[in-house]
């Protein structure tokens, strides 16, 4: 049987010759360290879709894995930990077609771009696209870095960034406006508070202005002074208007007025105001407060119309509120009726009532403070007479209030005398000789 030879070499010792001749270069590819200049190389570069995109619209990476030789790169690899935000979901798009695959990987705000190409050879490349839809609050800057591996070469990394921008949010005003209280009685004051709020983006040249409600003895202050807010026009037509050249975001600005009130002034006040700025639109707020005058009512009353010499005599004088508002600062004075014997007191003792001076001229005075709706308060006074006290007593009182007009009421009585017994007495001539004769009382 005959052997092949090659240049003179049998077929033995040309394979010998071939693995001898082979083996450098397979040691050099499958040994060499990272980053040896013989190792074949990766190039990555990754691309913002644009530097910034509006709020609503997507945002995209382009990555570009290179083999560069010398030799390819073996089982080349992408991972990109992709950045997370508010409404971001990132997607492959479009989808991968090669080399290798590309998938995403974990749950939306953590997703990593992961990519096995296998081996790329010098020159080849591999181009993947990721996108995420974004939202009003997708606002801000989304950094990203890229690594691309291989088994035989080092790593490369690659960084891009893009921002999302929102448009700054459209002011937001509100008005709002309340009463100190929803009614209160005359003499009482009252009062509102306005209240300017920005919910939204920053405001400028915001104005408030309130024709405030008018009505008698009503004349507005404003109560803290507020530098922003003037109150112009003359009493009974007075406005409040607030001038505020910016006002921030999520910023809030309160004026409050208030006016004292009279028992005049009872009445119900309605007042709107309006706010309006010069990137925005205008908003209004009504409130209201009624003043509620009181109805004081006396009465004075005799505890009997008459009584015998002997007995006691008395007088009640009754304060009362028919409503609906409250009585302030009730007080009652009675001169009190003076005769023979006739010593007054109260009976029994009131709170915030004195009897002064002495008789004959004494003084009932009361100090009853608020009388509410509905209520009423009483002073009595009593004496005893004599047989000198015979005749008629008669009594008034007044009653005033802080809210209301004074009133008066007048009751009397009658200390009555036995009259004396009245005997007829016969004429001279008609009596018997040596009878006495009778005279009256005898």
């Amino acid at each position: 049987m005959r052997h092949g030879f090659t240049r003179g070499l049998p077929l033995g010792g040309v394979l010998l010759a071939a693995a001898l001749t082979l083996a450098p270069a397979v040691g050099a590819e499958a040994h060499h360290g990272p980053g040896h200049a013989a190792d074949p190389r990766l190039s990555l570069t990754k691309v913002a879709d644009a530097a910034s995109a509006d709020a609503g619209s997507a945002v995209g990476y382009t990555l570009t894995v290179t083999g560069r030789g010398p030799g390819s790169a073996v089982r080349a690899a992408l991972t990109d930990p992709l950045p997370s935000g508010a409404g971001v979901e990132w997607r492959i798009s479009p989808s991968y077609s090669g080399p290798g695959r590309c998938v995403l990987q974990g749950p939306v705000g953590s997703q990593t771009l992961r990519c096995s190409f296998g081996n790329l050879r010098q020159g080849a490349r591999a181009v993947v696209h990721v996108a995420a839809t974004t939202t009003a609050a997708s606002c801000g800057a989304y950094p990203n870095t890229a690594t691309a591996t291989a088994r035989n070469g080092p790593p490369v990394s690659a960084s891009a960034s893009t921002t999302v921008v929102c448009p700054p949010p459209s002011p937001e005003l509100s008005l709002g406006k309340t009463a100190d209280a929803a009614s209160v009685s005359a003499g009482d004051p009252i009062g509102f508070t306005v209240t300017t709020h920005n919910g939204g983006g920053d405001a400028t040249g915001v104005t408030v202005t309130d024709p405030l409600p008018a009505g008698p003895g009503i004349s507005w202050t404003m109560d803290p002074v507020d530098e922003a807010c003037t109150l112009v026009g003359q009493t009974g037509s007075q406005t409040l208007s607030c001038s505020y050249p910016d006002l921030p975001a999520g910023a809030s600005r309160s004026v409050h007025v208030q006016s004292l009130t009279v028992f005049a002034s009872c009445g119900r006040y309605g007042n709107t105001a309006t706010v309006t700025g010069d990137n925005t639109g205008s908003a209004r707020a009504t409130a209201d407060t009624t003043v509620l005058c009181p109805s004081m009512a006396l009465a004075e009353t005799a505890d009997a119309t008459s009584v015998d010499a002997g007995g006691e005599i008395g007088f009640t004088a009754t304060v009362a509120n028919g409503g609906p508002g409250t009585l302030r600062s009730v007080t009652l004075n009675d001169a009190l009726p003076a005769g023979p014997g006739i010593q007054w007191s109260l009976s029994p003792a009131v709170t915030g009532c004195v009897i002064s001076g002495a008789a004959p001229g004494q003084v009932l005075a009361c100090d009853f403070g608020d009388v509410p709706p509905g209520g009423s308060v009483s002073a009595h006074v009593a004496a005893l007479t004599t047989t000198d006290s015979c005749g008629t007593y008669d009594n008034t009182a007044r009653a005033s209030a802080a809210n209301d007009d004074t009133r008066s009421a007048a009751a009397s009585t009658t200390v009555v005398c036995p009259a004396a017994a009245v005997r007829t007495v016969p004429a001279a001539s008609a009596t018997r000789p040596g009878a006495r004769a009778l005279t009256q009382g005898s």
